[in-house]
């Protein structure tokens, strides 16, 4: 199942949409990395709130002779309306069998929503509100902090990827004045402004989509879609 490519001695099964893993001969040891879908971002007719990062996790398990049902999580859409106080839609669920991993929330334009401890707000972790300031959607590997989306979960250099890659990572949220920073993880997702459209997170990454941010009503620096979610399996060929 999946795109198999070989490293070296190991082979590996990439989804980037759901289908079945099957193994035919037992028992097989396998190493599997799963990451939701992030959530979209939010508008405000203040501040926009940046999408939460999905959830990652990364197992290690024996395998006997069977299917395993794998489900990609889909991306957070961007909320498409103006209105205030509008929050994106949430990242899907991504499944590996009976290993699941919650997709992120939108983080939402209301400004409580992403205080410190309601992670359910804003990803894996949680946002800080700060006075006039868009809240950044918690990333899978760090809580957000301000209108900084917090980082994502780093994978090893070379195990799974080939190269060291973030997943899961938080928005930054996005004002009429400003644009939240970015962390590790988090760079081109940050919510834009002055008249700039938010970056929407890359697919297959379980990143969350910048905030937008309406300055008056009717005209909307607009926010961006979450990435969707992502499964690795790999073992010894």
């Amino acid at each position: 199942g999946g795109t198999i490519t070989f490293e070296g001695i190991y082979t590996v099964h990439t989804f980037t949409s759901s289908g079945t893993f099957t193994v035919v001969s037992n028992p097989l040891r396998i190493d599997v990395l799963l990451a939701a879908g992030g959530g979209g971002g939010s508008i405000n007719n203040w501040a926009g709130g940046g999408g939460g990062g999905g959830e990652v996790d990364y197992l290690t398990t024996t395998s006997t002779v069977s299917s395993y049902t794998v489900t990609i999580g889909a991306a957070g859409t961007a909320t498409s309306s103006v209105d205030s106080a509008i929050t994106g839609g949430n990242g899907g669920t991504t499944t590996f069998h009976s290993t699941s991993v919650a997709g992120g929330n939108s983080t939402g334009a209301d400004p409580n929503c992403c205080k410190s401890g309601n992670d359910n707000a804003c990803g894996t972790g949680s946002g800080t509100y700060e006075s006039n300031v868009a809240p950044g959607g918690g990333g899978a590997g760090a809580a957000g902090s301000g209108a900084t989306g917090g980082a994502g979960l780093l994978i090893t250099t070379g195990y799974f990827s080939g190269n060291s890659t973030y997943y899961g990572a938080g928005a930054g949220g996005g004002t009429a004045t400003s644009a939240g920073s970015s962390s590790p993880g988090t760079a081109g997702r940050a919510g834009y402004a002055t008249g700039s459209a938010a970056v929407a997170a890359p697919a297959n990454s379980g990143g969350g989509g910048g905030g937008g941010a309406v300055t008056d009503g009717s005209g909307a620096y607009a926010p961006a879609a979450g990435g969707s979610g992502i499964i690795i399996v790999k073992y010894v060929t």
